[in-house]
């Protein structure tokens, strides 16, 4: 509110020294006081402006992380469903093992295949094979179905420990983990069901004449096939591709729309856009050197650092660059970063 003008349109020279334009006092504003009222009123609407401006891009970040911790929880339930299914699976698996379990210990305590002198001379030899057989057949089936109980009995109690009692996305973690172990279970279980069905069909020659062993043979040989086939139909009905199932990493794993862009150079940008969209999705909070190795890793918090950009406004400029422990003379020389003005920007 007040006027200037200089001493002199040309510049003073004194004594060989070159000094600057000097302004004085032209005239003081006769409406002095209405200015500065003016000037008043537009600080107080600019600040008031300011004010709702910073509140609301506070609310945006406050409904922002309410909508996150919603499809968080959404996302939880949807894997507890998941978790319960594939716990049930594996429960109903050991049960069914336990039962065949305890039918292989019958099949090896209650059998009683006759003595060699009730067999003809000729045919001593291959009774003795054909016991041998049978006896290592039902005790390789009996371990199979009590690692299938034992191995689906850990599981379970451990699988619910980790998704109820375990760090923020357990639930996730206990899911996968059931799902990658249920493939051996299932291996394991077929291999004890598979021996059972072999003694079976070792056990009729043991105890039956020829003509009745042989027709219940192919009664227990026929039922196997049968068996096979219905597991590779029913496979083939079901089966999927495991690249087109459902995944909750990205709603899990926090917003990922946070990356650091060069603020300067908006065309050099524009003509690197593929390049930019392989860097990092957010500033590193910590830069870390490891000597041993001779790299870098950093830490990011992408949460943090969105609640920090909204609450400055959207504009604060970020120093981005590495730092680089001293090296000795007889080290290796580093490759130093380079060094760059960034923006985070959502």
């Amino acid at each position: 509110h007040r006027f200037f003008e200089p001493e002199s349109s040309a510049l003073l020279h004194k004594k060989g020294e070159q000094k600057k334009l000097r302004c004085t006092y032209l005239v003081e504003c006769p409406r002095r006081s209405h200015l500065e009222k003016s000037l008043t009123r537009h600080q107080t609407r600019g600040r008031l402006l300011f004010f709702l401006y910073h509140t609301t891009l506070i609310m945006l970040a406050a409904d922002k992380l309410q909508l996150q911790s919603a499809l968080k929880q959404q996302a939880t339930a949807l894997k507890e469903k998941e978790f319960n299914l594939h716990h049930t699976n594996l429960m109903t698996v050991g049960t069914q093992a336990a039962v065949l379990s305890a039918l292989d210990i019958t099949m090896f305590i209650e059998f009683a295949p006759p003595d060699d002198d009730r067999w003809p001379s000729e045919y001593v030899n291959i009774a003795r094979v054909i016991r041998l057989i049978y006896y290592s057949t039902i005790v390789g089936a009996f371990c199979c179905n009590i690692l299938v109980v034992s191995h689906t009995t850990v599981l379970s109690v451990m699988g619910a420990g980790l998704a109820l009692r375990g760090p923020d996305g357990s639930m996730m973690t206990a899911t996968d983990g059931l799902y990658e172990e249920r493939h051996s279970v299932f291996k394991v279980f077929g291999y004890g069901l598979a021996m059972t069905m072999g003694g079976a069909l070792l056990s009729v020659w043991l105890l039956l004449r020829f003509e009745t062993a042989l027709v219940c043979w192919v009664i227990i040989l026929w039922t196997c096939r049968k068996m096979y086939s219905n597991y590779v139909r029913v496979m083939r009905r079901f089966d999927f591709d495991e690249n087109d199932t459902v995944d909750f990493t990205d709603i899990m794993n926090g917003p990922a729309a946070i990356r650091a862009v060069p603020w300067r150079n908006e065309s050099t940008r524009r003509k690197h856009n593929m390049k930019l969209q392989k860097a990092p999705r957010s500033t590193p909070v910590s830069v870390s050197y490891d000597a041993s190795e001779n790299s870098y890793s950093e830490s990011h918090d992408i949460e943090m650092q969105e609640v920090q950009y909204l609450m400055n406004g959207g504009n604060v400029k970020h120093r981005r660059s590495k730092t680089t422990p001293r090296s000795s003379p007889n080290s290796p020389k580093t490759p130093r970063s380079p060094k760059g003005d960034y923006i985070q920007t959502v």
